[in-house]
Formats: structure tokens, sequence, C-alpha cells
């Protein structure tokens, strides 16, 4: 029986790990973690030694093994089995080796993560993943593909963008193509940090603040206070010149924009909105 309620113990734990990386990384199989030294790799398994975890488990990112069960509830090495060149990874999940990277393989960069999610790298065919405050570096798996910032995924052919770190030491640059990230530049053509802005906002490099920016005409939710919200109007001057005006406007009282419905609605019907 404990042998059982431990072997169940260590599958809830690994499913709960996998659900939080996933949540940033659904899909390991169109990137793959850049090389980093095998230290990295063996923090990122949470192996690395000879405590087997289950059956079927990994001892480093490029070994499987097979262990078995112990009188005490523990489990003890049978063999250990090296990757082939052409099944090079293990998957942690299954304990088979496999010809993807899987998003466990890997070790903490030296990228500074400010939240959770995926940032673009100044090289474009690389990018960051953070969770809880911790940085893995991901280069695109396939040749000729580069991080599209936008869909968040790996493609042919995206556009590559950089943070402009020119004349703008102690500044916020926003990325170039991607204008919801944003670097702080701690001197030229050096960035500190990666940061984005919050919903569809972006840097206003004026202000130096995240702000709605109106790209086409419609609503953008008000992130400051839930009772507004921001119309994109498009003027136009004459035939050559047009130009989007923002507006903020304020709902009918007792109600708040829902930026589900896109629409005032009912406040009560608004999370996380204080009522006026």
């Amino acid at each position: 029986m404990n042998f059982m309620i431990g072997l169940i113990s260590v599958l809830l734990v690994g499913l709960s790990r996998a659900e939080s990386l996933e949540d940033i990384l659904p899909d390991p199989s169109w990137a793959s973690l850049l090389e980093s030294s095998s230290r990295g790799h063996l923090l990122a398994i949470g192996s690395g030694n000879n405590t087997c975890e289950a059956i079927y488990s990994c001892q480093d990112c490029n070994t499987a093994r097979v262990c078995r069960p112990t009188v005490d509830g523990s489990f003890e090495v049978v063999q250990t089995i090296p990757c082939t060149t052409d099944r090079p990874f293990c998957d942690p999940a299954s304990g088979s080796c496999v010809s993807w990277e899987p998003e466990s393989c890997g070790g903490p960069d030296d990228f500074i993560c400010l939240g959770n999610g995926k940032y673009p790298d100044i090289d474009c065919t690389k990018f960051h993943a953070c969770l809880q405050y911790q940085s893995l570096t991901f280069q695109c798996a396939v040749p000729g593909e580069t991080y599209n910032a936008r869909t968040q995924t790996c493609e042919p052919k995206a556009p590559c963008g950089t943070f402009d770190c020119t004349s703008a030491q102690g500044r916020k640059v926003p990325h170039s193509l991607y204008s919801g990230y944003f670097a702080y530049c701690r001197q030229e053509n050096a960035a500190l940090v990666v940061d984005s802005c919050p919903g569809n906002y972006q840097l206003n490099i004026t202000s130096q603040n995240c702000e709605p920016i109106c790209q086409e005409e419609g609503i953008l939710e008000d992130l400051a206070d839930c009772h507004f919200y921001y119309k994109c109007t498009r003027i136009v001057v004459n035939k050559d010149l047009a130009y989007l005006q923002r507006e903020r406007l304020r709902c009918p009282q007792g109600q708040a924009y829902s930026k589900k419905d896109f629409l005032c609605v009912d406040e009560n019907n608004v999370e996380n909105c204080t009522k006026l």
C-alpha cells in the first residue's frame, strides 16, 4: 500500500510540473533547448543521479533508464540506456528516447525573468521561456525558422527584429517588430532586461510607459480603471492623409467594460472590477 501511495504521489508531482510548463510551452516539437552546460541539463531534468522516481525515467537529457521497485517503496536502477543519434533526447514524461528535445531539458540562463511567459531574444532564432522567474533559452529546431513573438512560435521566414539601444542608456526601447515588448538599455547595444506591456498595451517612447496604442479602429481595454475604455477611430483628413484617434470613454453608471464582450455590461459581471 505504501508503495502504491508513493508511486501515485510521484506521478501526480510529475503531472503538476508538466502542466505548469505546458502553460508556456504546450508543444515542444517546434523548438529545442539551446545547448547549455551538462549541469543545466541535470538541473532541469531533476535527476542526473541513481535515484529513480519511476520505472521508466531519465538519468539526464540524453540517457534513459529502467528501474525496479523495492520493498520500501523506492526504485533502484536496473540499467541506463544512452539515446541514439536519431532519437537523442530522453522524454521525462515517458522515460523514452525521442527525436525532439523536451522543454524540461535545459538549464537556467542569464536572462532576467520579470514574469511568466515567452520573450524574444536579440538573436531571432532564439527565445526565452520564463516560469516562476527562472529562464530557459530555446532555439528554433528547424533550420531557416525564426521566432515570431506575435504567434509565440518558430515559423519559416518569420520577420526578424531586435532592440536598438543606440543612444538609449537608461531608457526603454520597443522591439522593432513586436511593440508590446521592450528592453531597458544599460548601455549602447546592450539590454539589461526584456519586458512586455500588459494586454494589448505598447511602449510609448516619449512617456516611457506602457499605454493603449491604436493600431486599427476598435475598442481597447483601460487597464487602470474597469469603468473606462478607449475608442480608436480612423480620421480621414484627405485622400492621402488619415490617422487613428484615441478617445477615453466612460461606461454608464453601474456598468464596466467587459473585454470578453467588447462592450459595457453590469459591473457585477466583470471580474476583478471594484464597484464605484
